[in-house]
C-alpha cells in the first residue's frame, strides 16, 4: 500500500494541492469537453438518428443531423452515415436510400432532383501516399469537393472518389467506380466508369 502511494506521489507532476485549483479543473474539463467528451456523444447522436426507421426517422434526421443546407422534401432513409455533415448541401426533391455513406470531409454539394441508390458511397477526401519514404497512414489527406448536380441518379452501390462532378442528368449505373468527371446526360458504368450511351 505504501509502495502504491509513492507512486503516485511521483507520478503526479505537481503537488495534489495544485489538481484542486479551480482554473486547473476548469481547464481539464473543457479539454476533455472539446477533445473526449463532445466528439464521442456527437458520433453517439449521428448513430442513434441512423436507426430510426420510415419517414419519421427521414424527418428527425433531416433537421437533427446538422446540413450545412438541406432542401425541401428530402428523403433519407436508415442506416445511412454521415461525416462531418455540417459540410453537405442537399437540394430539392432528394432521395437517399439505406446503408449510403457520405464523407462530408472536403465537401459534399447535392444538387436538387436526386437519387442516391442504397449502398452508394461518396468520399470527398483521401489518403495521401505519394511519398514513398513514408507510411501512407501519416501523410496527409487530400480533400476534394464532390459535386452532384441535378437531376443525377447514382445506381445502388455505386462508388464516387473525391474531387469529382457528375454533370446533369448523369445516370450512374449500379456498381460503378466513378473516377473523372461525367459528361450531361450521360450514362456510365462499369470500374473505373466509363460513358456507355448518352440520354437523348
Amino acid at each position: 500500500m505504501e509502495n502504491m502511494a509513492i507512486v503516485t506521489r511521483s507520478m503526479l507532476r505537481h503537488p495534489p494541492a495544485h489538481y484542486l485549483r479551480w482554473g486547473w479543473v476548469r481547464s481539464f474539463l473543457r479539454s476533455k469537453w472539446t477533445y473526449v467528451i463532445w466528439p464521442e456523444w456527437y458520433h453517439w447522436k449521428l448513430v442513434m438518428l441512423m436507426h430510426i426507421p420510415g419517414r419519421i426517422g427521414s424527418a428527425i434526421r433531416r433537421r437533427a443531423t446538422g446540413f450545412g443546407r438541406c432542401g425541401r422534401n428530402v428523403y433519407i432513409g436508415d442506416h445511412v452515415w454521415f461525416q462531418a455533415p455540417s459540410r453537405i448541401i442537399i437540394g430539392d426533391d432528394v432521395r437517399i436510400h439505406p446503408t449510403c455513406r457520405l464523407d462530408g470531409v472536403g465537401g459534399i454539394e447535392i444538387g436538387s432532383h436526386v437519387g442516391i441508390g442504397p449502398g452508394a458511397q461518396i468520399y470527398s477526401q483521401n489518403h495521401g501516399y505519394k511519398d514513398k519514404d513514408q507510411l501512407y497512414y501519416y501523410q496527409p489527406y487530400a480533400l476534394a469537393k464532390v459535386v452532384i448536380e441535378d437531376d443525377v441518379w447514382v445506381g445502388a452501390g455505386s462508388l464516387i472518389m473525391a474531387g469529382k462532378t457528375i454533370r446533369q442528368g448523369t445516370i450512374i449505373a449500379a456498381g460503378s467506380v466513378v473516377t473523372k468527371d461525367t459528361e450531361s446526360y450521360s450514362v456510365v458504368a462499369g470500374v473505373p466508369a466509363k460513358k456507355i450511351g448518352q440520354r437523348e
